[in-house]
C-alpha cells in the first residue's frame, strides 16, 4: 500500500450494514451500473473525524496513540445512530451519497476539539463546518439518470426505517490511505 493520507476515523460496526451494502450491489449490477457508481469498500467503513497528511510525525503519532487511547476509554463512548441519508453536489450535480447522523454532536465536538490539538496540514479540515458522514457511493458520471437515483434513495430509506436506532459506534482508529485504487484502500493502522 503507498500510502497519500491518514485520518482518525470511527470504525463503525459493519453487520448494521451489511444488507444494505448487498441490496445496493444487486441493483446496480441488474441495471449495468457498476461503472457509474463506485460503492465504498464495506471492509473500511468509517466516519472521518480528522485528517492528516500523507507523513505522520513521529510527535504527532505519539499524540494520536494517546488521543487514540482516551477516545477508546469506555467512560467516553457514546452511541452513534445513523438516520440519514443526503448526497454531496459539485457544480450542482450529485457526486457522493452518504450516511449521516442527524442527531449526534459529539463528533463535531471530536472534531473541533482535535483541530485544536493539531496543526492542519490538509484541505478537508478547513471546511466551514464539518459534517460526520459514511461515504455510501460515488455517482462517476453527472448525467445519472434520476430514476436511478429515486429507487437507491428508496433501497437507503427503507434501510435506514430499519437500522435508525442500532449504534453503529466501534471504536476510533488511525487509518492509511491509498488513493491510487478506486474505491480507495482505507486501512486500520492503529
Amino acid at each position: 500500500m503507498r500510502i497519500t493520507s491518514n485520518f482518525l476515523g470511527l470504525s463503525l460496526k459493519r453487520e448494521i450494514f451489511k444488507d444494505l451494502f448487498e441490496c445496493l450491489k444487486k441493483y446496480l449490477k441488474e441495471n449495468d451500473l457498476e461503472e457509474i457508481i463506485e460503492i465504498q469498500n464495506f471492509l473500511s467503513l468509517h466516519i472521518s473525524v480528522y485528517y492528516f497528511g500523507k507523513v505522520i510525525t513521529a510527535r504527532n503519532l505519539e499524540k494520536i496513540k494517546i488521543d487514540l487511547i482516551k477516545l477508546n476509554k469506555k467512560e467516553n463512548s457514546f452511541p452513534v445512530y445513523i438516520d440519514q441519508f443526503n448526497f454531496f453536489e459539485r457544480k450542482g450535480f450529485k457526486y457522493l451519497g452518504y450516511l449521516y447522523p442527524s442527531k449526534d454532536k459529539f463528533l463535531e465536538k471530536v472534531n473541533f476539539i482535535l483541530k485544536q490539538h493539531y496543526v492542519s496540514e490538509v484541505a478537508d479540515n478547513e471546511y466551514s463546518k464539518y459534517i460526520p458522514h459514511i461515504t455510501l457511493f460515488k455517482i462517476k458520471d453527472p448525467k445519472f439518470p434520476q430514476k436511478h437515483i429515486d429507487y437507491i434513495v428508496s433501497i437507503i430509506d427503507k434501510y435506514l426505517k430499519q437500522t435508525k436506532e442500532k449504534d453503529v459506534f466501534q471504536q476510533f482508529n488511525l487509518y492509511s490511505v491509498d488513493s491510487n485504487y478506486s474505491p480507495e484502500k482505507q486501512e486500520v493502522v492503529l
